[in-house]
């Protein structure tokens, strides 16, 4: 009898679940989505605009895998684990050092090689994340 872990069947699942929210997400939206990567390969995200969702979200690729998602109202949503793991295309972007990308009501801008900072333009609401992995949480101005 074939021995499947759980951490197989956990990162299985959530490549089908990441699948499904973006075949529900229709072709519509795919115009709206940047994919982009840390010059080092280990930090991916993904900026999206559409009727139903408006969000970034940023996952670290290794071991230790740890995600954040920032809405457009500023708030900030962490996860660790194989449950925030998803399925990222392959031969997305580069973004590096210095430049940025802006998507809906966010901009993204490549801090360094190994770390992306993504923030809420008006609010200045947002993240920063890195390849170690760590999120750091940045509070905007009150509105």
């Amino acid at each position: 009898m074939l021995k499947i872990s759980k951490r197989l069947i956990s990162a299985i699942a959530a490549v089908f679940m990441m699948g499904g929210l973006l075949m529900a997400a229709g072709p519509a939206q795919a115009g709206k989505n940047k994919f982009f990567e840390t010059q080092n390969g280990k930090v991916s995200c993904e900026m999206i605009k559409s009727k139903s969702i408006t969000e970034v979200l940023c996952e670290s690729l290794g071991n230790k895998i740890k995600s954040a998602t920032l809405k457009k109202n500023g708030d900030v949503t962490k996860c660790k684990g194989l449950k925030c793991a998803s399925n990222p295309p392959e031969d997305v972007s580069v973004l590096k050092k210095g430049k940025k990308k802006v998507v809906g009501p966010f901009k993204c801008r490549a801090k360094s090689k190994k770390a992306v900072i993504c923030k809420v333009t008006k609010s200045g609401a947002g993240f920063k994340m890195n390849s170690k992995p760590k999120i750091k949480t940045i509070a905007g101005a009150n509105p």
